[in-house]
């Protein structure tokens, strides 16, 4: 779920990783992933903080189902295969080390390519733009700050 997650919200690698079950609420009938500080990871700035909807494929794939899979499992993380042994080994880093194993089976020349997993967020992120889509909108479902970094 993790790379479809990272196409369709373009929430950084740690973000996802270290989401709780009770990030993904719904609202008035419309799916979302609220994302704020939590204990598991740490968020890059407070613009971080947003709530992006779960429309289309994610939703039609069953990602809600998995949710409460997971949860009626009595899981409180999300992903809870990407607990690390130690607990000072951010859960993106766990994910990392498996999704490296299938991105150089797929792209094998991904460095040289420039692609990495933070090219579905930065991929999404450009069709926002491209649609003219107003930068200060593309910053917020981003979680940026500051000024002109969208």
């Amino acid at each position: 779920w993790v790379p479809l997650l990272a196409k369709a919200t373009l929430f950084r690698r740690e973000e996802l990783c270290g989401l709780d079950v009770d990030d993904v609420a719904v609202f008035e009938g419309i799916p979302f992933v609220l994302l704020e500080y939590n204990e598991h990871r740490p968020l890059k700035n407070q613009q971080s903080i947003r709530r992006i909807p779960l429309i289309g494929e994610i939703t039609r794939l069953g990602f809600l189902r998995y949710c409460a899979a997971i949860k009626a499992l009595g899981y409180r993380l999300l992903f809870p295969e990407l607990k690390a042994n130690s607990d000072r080994t951010p859960f993106g880093d766990v994910f990392h080390g498996d999704w490296i194993k299938v991105q150089d089976a797929v792209i094998p020349n991904a460095e040289a390519e420039k692609k990495s997993f933070h090219s579905f967020r930065k991929t999404s992120a450009n069709e926002l733009k491209y649609a003219a889509v107003a930068s200060e909108l593309r910053a917020d479902i981003l979680g940026h700050g500051g000024k002109n970094i969208t």
